[in-house]
């Protein structure tokens, strides 16, 4: 493959070369689980629509999960991480399909794919090209669905009857879980993918082979100030941002003064609408007097 071309692949694909395989581009490996689905929207027109659907293990020993759902995300729990094969299970796959990694809980996210190479000759993946079948990062749709567990990692076979020369990048690492919403905790990590190496010489200088897990997911953390009018509690107000610590006194301070100014608004606002309710009943009762 050429210097600077892409290569986009479904799962699953096997290629067999009676010489040497070279690669000096980009391989990308399609996820081996489809993260969306199609549904039919009004008039029958297909319209992309997100599945949130049970996920596919792929060839992970355990899926990472969703994030736990309720309020007060703060204090729920975050979603397990996922888990990949032990090196000698590892070690026996040689024909994975489809599937490479698992998709993630919740919302599904696709598992990085599978893709082997079988040659006569050498294989070669230069400096500066890159093998990627990573697992695809965890995903909240509009803050519904909860913290989703990010896709594991894939798998790449490169098998030689004479040499491997990896001087680039092998990408099948797991995807990261997704942060918590107003709903859930935050998703694990997708477990890291396989990447073989089968041949009677092999040679990894200047190259790198990434095979980790997926981070999980952060929380959101929010702060609220209520709307107070006199006595009385009318509402609230809640900003989040993802991370730990996020807003200090300043800016807690500064929320309740924007709280106050609401507060006021929304009690002229309610007064307002009220005194026009009672015009408009007096302007009816005297249209009735006026007729009588």
């Amino acid at each position: 493959m050429a210097a600077g071309a892409g290569l986009y692949i479904p799962s699953g694909v096997t290629i067999r070369c009676t010489g040497t395989f070279t690669n000096r581009g980009v391989i990308v490996v399609d996820s081996g689980n489809a993260a969306w689905g199609i549904s039919v929207g009004p008039g029958s027109l297909p319209i992309v629509a997100a599945r949130i659907g049970p996920p596919a293990i792929g060839v992970a020993s355990m899926l990472p999960a969703v994030g736990d759902v309720g309020d007060d995300s703060i204090l729920r729990l975050g979603g397990m991480y996922g888990k990949g094969l032990l090196e000698l299970q590892a070690r026996t796959v040689l024909h994975p399909g489809l599937q490479g990694g698992g998709s993630g809980a919740g919302f599904v996210n696709g598992g990085g794919g599978s893709f082997t190479v079988l040659a006569m000759g050498g294989i070669v993946n230069v400096a500066g090209a890159s093998i990627l079948a990573a697992g695809s990062k965890g995903a909240n749709i509009n803050d519904v669905g909860g913290g989703a567990g990010g896709g594991g990692g894939g798998v790449v076979i490169l098998a030689s009857k004479t040499s491997v020369i990896n001087a680039g990048i092998i990408d099948v690492s797991g995807g990261d879980g997704a942060p918590s919403n107003f709903a859930s905790g935050f998703g694990g990590g997708g477990g890291g993918g396989i990447a073989h190496l089968l041949a009677p010489a092999i040679t990894t200088a200047g190259g790198s082979i990434i095979v980790r897990g997926g981070a999980p997911g952060t929380n959101a953390v929010p702060v609220s100030a209520p709307l107070r009018y006199g006595q009385r509690v009318i509402g609230a107000i809640t900003i989040s941002k993802l991370g730990i610590a996020q807003f200090d006194e300043d800016d807690l301070r500064l929320l309740e003064v924007l709280a106050g100014h609401a507060s006021v608004s929304l009690e002229n606002a309610r007064l307002y609408d009220s005194l026009r309710r009672e015009a408009d009943n007096a302007k009816a009762w005297l249209e009735v007097a006026d007729a009588v």
